[in-house]
C-alpha cells in the first residue's frame, strides 16, 4: 500500500496533468474558432476534462485530510 506521501505525489501528478490537458484543449479550442471551425465535439471533450479536474483536485484534499 502507499506510503501518505506517494498518495499525495501521485494526486498532486493527477492534478496537474489535469490542468495541463485542459489548457491544451482550451488553446485547441481557441484555433478551431480562429479558422472558423466547429469547437462542439471539443469543448464537449473539455467539459469532461474539467469534470475530471473536480475530482482530481477533490482527491488531493481528500489525501490531505487524511494525514490529520
Amino acid at each position: 500500500m502507499p506510503t501518505w506521501r506517494e498518495r499525495h505525489e501521485i494526486a498532486q501528478r493527477h492534478v496537474a496533468e489535469g490542468q495541463r490537458t485542459i489548457a491544451r484543449q482550451r488553446a485547441l479550442i481557441h484555433r478551431y474558432k480562429e479558422f472558423g471551425s466547429d469547437t462542439k465535439d471539443a469543448e464537449e471533450l473539455l467539459a469532461a476534462f474539467e469534470r475530471s479536474q473536480v475530482v482530481f483536485e477533490n482527491e488531493v484534499a481528500r489525501v490531505l485530510a487524511a494525514r490529520e
